[in-house]
């Protein structure tokens, strides 16, 4: 097949992706979930002033929130009007958005070191975007209107264009320059959709710091590595000045609701802190086998994230992550799937907490299909073709 054909191909079949999570992430959204909660409202009440000119780098209702989600809710109110439709489609949209930007950030990932994966790129981007297309979590947390949803979306596109600005560094040359800036910029923007992006900062410093260690085994030279780093902190500080200024003047909205909701509060772990962060990253793992997010808000269904097989392709998956920690691609995906659990796990309320482990849904399908790939590379050579069909 001609590289053209197959670029039509990949393009229809993300297309379809889309198309089909639009239409679930929609149907019947007029009456289900019925009602707004009472955190909608005050996002659509936010919305709404956003709309008539008080635009922010932080709205301070209801304990603070970041503005993206309510610029985005302006203007479906200047097309759709201020209802509660306009404030449900916005995430709905935002939630189609994220399976091509999964996709695309999937793909990234493994065309960086592609002798260390048992399948091609577009194998994995298609696995992994088609799992997240039918998300039961995804598609609940895309029918309400929660800032949270736009966090996916930005850090999935954050990590595509770092996973391009990494591959450029195994080529000579200098800083890849528009890759770098625009994957900075993406990077400072998550700061901006909801509180649990602060550890997409904390997932960038941790990888270059692996790649720093394993440098030379992709063929990466560290100085140029430090630079482009270093061009990617500027930019994301650039994007991110506003919201930090704005911290830096109320410092009690930067961490205040986080410090009386910790589970290290001594009002929720008593006298052994230890025990209680130990039970909350139990439960919070747990919320992938079998115990669900109570909240109805998250989770109308009461069921867990993954079903028993899923869940131990998971298992599986964080296993091969830390056995081949050497591969940077499938490192990332586990110190991206720990980091993003953070916000749940240091949190008292209602654990398992799915909304808070929002940042994981990019990344969470492709630990998964790592382990699936692994095993289709198990396969005899007669077995090659129809193995890679193993994930159905």
């Amino acid at each position: 097949m001609s590289t053209r054909k197959q670029r039509w191909l990949e393009l229809g079949f993300v297309v379809l992706l889309f198309l089909a999570a639009l239409f679930i992430r929609t149907y019947q959204l007029h009456s289900f979930p019925p009602g707004l909660y009472n955190d909608e409202a005050a996002y659509g009440m936010d919305g709404l002033a956003a709309l008539h000119g008080d635009t922010r780098v932080f709205y301070e209702r209801n304990n603070g929130r970041e503005p993206l989600f309510i610029y985005l809710l302006a203007l479906a109110f200047q097309f759709l009007g201020p209802t509660s439709y306009a404030i449900r489609v916005t995430a709905a949209v935002v939630g189609a958005l994220t399976i091509p930007a999964t996709y695309w950030m999937t793909r990234a990932i493994y065309r960086f070191a592609p002798e260390d994966n048992q399948q091609g790129a577009r194998w994995y981007a298609a696995w992994v975007a088609l799992f997240l297309t039918f998300s039961y979590w995804h598609i609940s947390l895309s029918r309400v209107g929660f800032r949270a949803i736009t966090l996916p979306l930005v850090m999935a596109v954050a990590a595509a264009l770092f996973w391009i600005t990494w591959r450029r560094l195994q080529a000579a040359g200098g800083i890849p320059w528009l890759p770098a800036l625009l994957g900075g910029l993406a990077l400072g923007g998550t700061l901006y959709t909801y509180t649990a992006g602060r550890m997409s900062l904390a997932l960038f410093a941790a990888t270059v710091a692996a790649t720093w260690l394993l440098a030379r085994r992709f063929g990466i030279d560290r100085t140029r590595l430090l630079k482009t780093a270093g061009v990617m902190v500027a930019a994301a500080l650039l994007a991110a000045l506003p919201l930090l200024t704005f911290f830096a003047a109320n410092p009690a909205y930067f961490g205040e609701h986080a410090a009386e909701v910790s589970v290290l509060n001594p009002k929720y772990a008593g006298d052994n802190p230890a025990a209680a962060l130990l039970n909350s990253a139990a439960r919070s793992f747990l919320l992938f086998v079998n115990t669900p997010d109570g909240n109805l808000r998250h989770n109308p269904a009461q069921i867990p994230v993954f079903d028993p097989l899923m869940a131990a392709w998971l298992v599986l998956g964080i296993g091969l992550s830390i056995v081949f920690w050497r591969r940077l691609t499938t490192l990332f995906a586990l110190l991206w799937f720990l980091a993003l659990a953070v916000p749940a796990i240091l949190s008292s309320e209602g654990v398992p907490h799915s909304l808070r482990m929002i940042g994981m849904l990019p990344i969470v399908y492709v630990l998964p299909v790592v382990a699936m790939g692994w095993v289709t590379g198990l396969a005899p050579a007669r077995l090659a073709r129809p193995a890679r069909w193993l994930p159905l």
